[in-house]
């Protein structure tokens, strides 16, 4: 597959393997190429122009990459190619304080630049693991099948809603040079902003005492960050929580040992009776 993908952006650099999982992804020299059967071309294309709108508005991403004939997307054996500049930097290992705030600042900058776009992109709740959530889950999990009905209930009716990344989490930005560049934009839907801010939630809830309010500062700094959004981030993390196990049920069909344990302590966060640490 990925001789043919490199035919047709017309890359010679040996790739190497960045991901295989949902997508499957590579590094091609100064590009990145990403199969998936997981979105319609249609959709695909939507989250090409989202990406190229934010670009157009000064927000740092990895920027879509056109074929050599000028296509953005290349259908292929089931699913869909697209090309993307190689984002410089590194994914961050430490959280300090500075780069939280960057990364507050970051987001908030997208979600300024995301209003008033519109595009082919779902619903949130039209996301395939949701939609087939009570069918990932196993049927004898009564608990579990009752946890996905209260934390979507919980949420009901919800808004407003905007394009969001729906995945802003530090293995999907780099730092570098003092600017964060945002990429693998694939789960872009249209969702409320306290859904799309409780992806970073989840991971600043683990760092020590402050993450949250450097992070807060930063966003603020750009854009109007309400004190009952973030007091509300408990109900949007409960939702989190119940859609990564989600992903991981459907990712794991025939889990290894080590996948087993993920997804019991998964379960135990999705169900509010352990907290991340």
């Amino acid at each position: 597959m990925i001789a043919a993908l490199c035919a047709q952006w017309g890359l010679r650099a040996a790739p190497e393997v960045l991901g295989d999982g949902v997508n499957r992804v590579w590094g091609v020299g100064d590009r990145v190429l990403r199969w998936s059967a997981r979105w319609p071309r249609a959709q695909v294309e939507a989250e090409l122009d989202f990406v190229r709108h934010l670009d157009e508005q000064g927000v740092s991403v990895a920027r879509p990459a056109a074929t050599p004939g000028g296509a953005w997307t290349v259908p292929h054996a089931g699913g869909v190619a697209v090309a993307f500049e190689r984002a410089p930097g590194v994914s961050p290992t430490a959280l300090t304080p500075t780069f939280l705030r960057a990364w507050g600042a970051h987001l908030a900058a997208m979600h300024r630049a995301a209003e008033g776009w519109t595009g082919a992109r779902p619903h949130w709740l039209e996301d395939p693991w949701w939609v087939r959530a009570h069918a990932l889950i196993p049927a004898e999990d009564e608990a579990l099948h009752a946890r996905v009905d209260a934390v979507l209930a919980a949420v009901e009716g919800a808004g407003p809603l905007c394009p969001c990344h729906a995945d802003h989490g530090p293995q999907n930005l780099h730092a570098h040079d003092g600017r964060i560049i945002t990429f693998d934009f694939d789960n872009l839907h249209f969702q409320p902003l306290a859904l799309d801010l409780a992806v970073p939630w989840s991971r600043l809830v683990r760092e020590p005492p402050g993450a949250v309010a450097d992070f807060v500062a930063g966003y603020r700094a750009v854009a109007p960050l309400p004190d009952g959004m973030v007091a509300d981030m408990p109900r949007w993390l409960a939702v989190r929580r119940v859609y990564v196990l989600l992903s991981r049920l459907d990712l794991w069909p025939a889990p290894t040992s080590e996948q087993r344990a993920l997804l019991a302590r998964y379960r135990r966060l999705a169900l509010g009776i352990e907290e991340a640490s």
